[in-house]
């Protein structure tokens, strides 16, 4: 059973209480389970507010507060005359999560940027003019409003790499099927190479484009129409005379063939271009994230064989120690033997 309380401010105080289901062995565990759940949580409920709590609301607010209350009780020379440390404690403190705020923020605009790219691709663009300004202003917010964090060591940046890999992973396959799927680049490629003028010859210009438009249309009989669905008038309006056919956008056959409004082999071979360009595009961009992973690896060749050699010293120290050891219980063992046996009767 989980409890969760949600406060509407900038830190927005959560106290989660794990009760029976949840019994983590470590903290490490906890703070895994903790970092994605409220992951999972903001990255579906976030929303317009989210702005308006994160530029206006707050600890802004708090400090210009505590100042004034400052200003009221010993007056502006006497809040001059007060040393840096105490000055420092007027601030607001670092929330208990450290840097949970800023990784979350960073990671949620990463899946708006990623995800959907293929459809804005200016998203990129806008989340690196965003950020060159909030570098600044995290500076100021670290420096004048918030008190010095206390420093702690981290291996690395923890579960948020595996939610990086995840969002990078959903991105490559919704950006293939936004091309693939909502975009006429597939449906044209097969145009153009099986059906265009240029088919068969290799060549996918603007002039093998003639008469695409057509052939991505289909025919139907107006006649056809069910009575829910039927069309309030017959074009006599538009054309002098009541319209039998109208087009729409498919692949089908038309109303006259041994099976109406069938699939055509048309749509077929479009269907198996688009699983075609998802599947390569997939494995495309896949392999490529691995070369690179090669090729710029996450530690140096001489940073690596210098923490090998550092972890064959230590084990090396460990291993001499011990046998030191060894050799001390033994001749203590041989000593205390002697001993007794020159006692004996």
């Amino acid at each position: 059973m989980i409890k969760v309380r949600y406060a509407f401010n900038p830190c927005w105080n959560c106290e989660i209480n794990f009760l029976e289901t949840e019994q983590p062995r470590t903290e490490s565990e906890w703070e895994n389970s903790f970092t994605l759940k409220m992951f999972l949580f903001q990255f579906v409920n976030l929303n317009s507010s989210t702005f308006y709590i994160a530029f206006f609301l707050g600890r802004l607010i708090q400090n210009w507060w505590t100042r004034r209350k400052l200003r009221q009780e010993h007056g502006s020379q006497r809040k001059a005359s007060f040393p840096q440390w105490e000055k420092d404690y007027n601030l607001q403190p670092m929330n208990a999560y450290g840097l949970f705020d800023e990784y979350l923020e960073m990671i949620l605009q990463f899946g708006f940027t990623t995800i959907f790219v293929a459809a804005f691709p200016l998203a990129p663009l806008l989340a690196l003019l965003n950020n060159i300004i909030e570098i600044r202003l995290d500076a100021y917010k670290f420096v004048t409003q918030w008190r010095r964090p206390l420093a702690s060591r981290a291996k690395d940046i923890g579960i948020w790499y595996g939610i990086l890999e995840g969002i990078g992973i959903l991105s490559v396959i919704t950006n293939a099927f936004v091309v693939a799927v909502t975009s006429d680049f597939i449906p044209r490629l097969v145009y153009a190479y099986k059906y265009g003028p240029c088919a068969g010859q290799g060549e996918a210009g603007q002039k093998c484009m003639v008469g695409y438009v057509n052939a991505s249309l289909s025919v139907f009989l107006v006649s056809d129409f069910e009575n829910r669905s039927e069309p309030t008038s017959n074009g006599s309006e538009f054309s002098g005379s009541p319209l039998k056919y109208c087009r729409y956008r498919d692949y089908r056959d038309p109303p006259h063939s041994p099976v109406p409004y069938g699939y055509t082999l048309q749509f077929w071979h479009v269907l198996a271009a688009r699983l075609a360009f998802i599947i390569v595009f997939e494995h495309l961009v896949f392999c490529i994230k691995h070369l690179i992973s090669y090729l710029i690896p996450d530690l140096p060749k001489d940073l690596r064989d210098r923490m090998r050699r550092e972890k064959y010293l230590i084990q090396e120290m460990m291993y001499e120690a011990e046998l030191e050891r060894l050799q001390k219980e033994r001749k203590e063992r041989k000593k205390n033997g002697k001993s007794h046996h020159n006692e004996w009767p």
